[in-house]
């Protein structure tokens, strides 16, 4: 599945510039809307089934997104009250984001079926969307563990398994 988003557009006041959110983070938290306005998004399952087995690979996808700061800026910029080229200091999703799960079962006889998984296969780490504050030694900009829990997997791998009995 692939859902794209074709506009996402705010104004505070009626001499505000219109906010175009679309590939950003945003909206800002100030608004009554949900933060993450991606250029699209995917998400899709792979499943294979055989006698009593059954196996499927989930792939969820993110594309990069500037900040919210900067999607006002760029609409400052639009409308002559920021210089062209003026940047964010805060992060944004700066590269893509793709996390892969792993699921199956097994029908153990007509009422109880066995169930396994491991979700974040790769453990892969959520991308840092908080503020930059000053670079530490590697020169690196920590974001201070500061993420959209929403959209980023903030607990790592995780393994489950369980059983469903039916009486």
């Amino acid at each position: 599945m692939v859902s794209s988003l074709l506009t996402e557009k705010t104004q505070d006041t009626v001499d505000a510039p219109v906010i175009e959110w679309k590939g950003s983070l945003g909206p800002s938290a100030t608004t009554s809307l949900n933060n993450g306005a991606y250029d699209y998004r995917t998400f899709t399952t792979f499943s294979y089934a055989r006698n009593a087995w059954n196996l499927a690979l989930r792939w969820r996808h993110l594309p990069s997104a500037i900040d919210a700061t900067q999607a006002v800026i760029n609409a400052n910029i639009k409308t002559g009250f920021a210089k062209p080229g003026t940047l964010s200091t805060s992060l944004g999703a700066e590269s893509s984001y793709d996390i892969f799960d792993l699921s199956g079962g097994y029908n153990v006889g007509k009422r109880t079926q066995l169930r396994y998984g491991i979700d974040n296969l790769f453990d892969t780490p959520p991308v840092c969307t908080g503020g930059r504050t000053a670079l530490d030694p590697t020169g690196a900009a920590p974001c201070g563990g500061e993420t959209e829990a929403g959209f980023y997997d903030i607990l790592g791998r995780s393994v489950y398994v369980g059983v469903k009995v039916g009486f």
